[in-house]
């Protein structure tokens, strides 16, 4: 594919499509590493934010990345949370 375009779904809805100016292909020996790096990055900005709160529990563990919904307070929106990390 030489013009390769990317969707979005946002609360359910798909918006309109958009062409990838740049980035990694599904494969590339490059995609983990980039990934784990960008994932660093925001994890480190999740725990940095006061607002974002891990799940209560009786068991002792890390706070994950994996469930948004388990770190996420409840009345964070998406563009909210997208705002207060980058806060």
């Amino acid at each position: 594919m030489r013009n390769p375009q990317q969707n979005i779904i946002l609360n359910g809805e798909k918006l309109k499509a958009f062409p990838l100016k740049s980035g990694t292909r599904q494969g590339c020996p490059l995609s983990p590493l980039l990934f784990n790096i960008v994932l660093e990055v925001l994890a480190t900005a999740v725990r940095q934010t006061k607002e974002i709160k891990a799940k209560e529990t009786k068991k002792k563990t890390k706070r994950q990345l994996t469930e948004w919904e388990k770190i996420v307070s409840n009345d964070a929106t998406d563009k909210g949370l997208i705002s207060k990390i980058y806060k």
